[in-house]
């Protein structure tokens, strides 16, 4: 099931994982403090094992 939080969770991961700064999506999302924000964004397994291959 589709819902308002599971799609804000969407957005956030996505737009980080896209290259937005962890400012920009909270101003996107509406959020006046980005740890609101880090509460919503849940890189997958997947996003973190790449970067740690990357280093």
């Amino acid at each position: 099931m589709i819902t308002p939080k599971s799609l804000r969770h969407f957005f956030c991961s996505l737009a980080l994982e896209s290259g937005y700064s962890i400012h920009e999506v909270a101003n996107q999302a509406g959020h006046s403090n980005v740890q609101t924000t880090l509460i919503y964004a849940n890189p997958t397994a997947q996003a973190m094992k790449d970067k740690a291959n990357k280093l």
